[in-house]
Parts: C-alpha cells; sequence; structure tokens
C-alpha cells in the first residue's frame, strides 16, 4: 500500500520563487484594496519604490516585514503564501479578523 503526500493549501517554494510567490500575493491584495504602492508604504514605513520590488520578487522579507504587510492588507500573514483561500475580495473571513 502507498501512501499519499500530505499536502497543503501553502505553496512550498525556494529562495527567489517563494519571493515571487509572496510579492504576486502583496500585489493581487494591494489592488484589491485599492491601495496605492505610496499608500501601503506609508502603512509600513517603507517607500513606494520598496513596495514594488516586494511585488517584483526582488525583496526577500523577514518576519517583521511580513506581518507589518499582513496587518496593513488586514489579512493572515498565511495570505501571504497561500495559492487560495481569500474571499472575494481578498479578505481573510470576518471570524479571525481582529476587531479593533
Amino acid at each position: 500500500m502507498t501512501s499519499r503526500p500530505v499536502t497543503s493549501k501553502i505553496l512550498i517554494r525556494n529562495g527567489s520563487s517563494l519571493d515571487l510567490l509572496v510579492g504576486d500575493r502583496v500585489r493581487v491584495l494591494r489592488q484589491r484594496r485599492r491601495l496605492s504602492r505610496r499608500a501601503l508604504g506609508e502603512a509600513i514605513g517603507a517607500p513606494a519604490d520598496e513596495i514594488g520590488r516586494i511585488e517584483a520578487g526582488l525583496k526577500h522579507l523577514g518576519a517583521a516585514r511580513l506581518l507589518s504587510i499582513a496587518e496593513a492588507l488586514d489579512v493572515d500573514v498565511e495570505a501571504l503564501f497561500e495559492s487560495d483561500g481569500f474571499d472575494e475580495v481578498g479578505r481573510r473571513p470576518i471570524a479571525s479578523r481582529s476587531l479593533h
């Protein structure tokens, strides 16, 4: 009997492929919220050109920066790595959002 590998909604990539995936997710989520690169940058304390490098997959991000981007986009940090799982506007489910 052969066992099947466990799969996840999270795509596992290596090196720059992961940076490309995260960059694409940041771009999609930012655009769905109709935020400019400048507005997202201001929300996380980064210049607009850095947001452009992130979206292009040219910048490797640490945990703190990933968390600040996720918070600014109102998604769980895991959403930056998922291939699906977004609602129609790219937001995490209401039950998991923090209430301010």
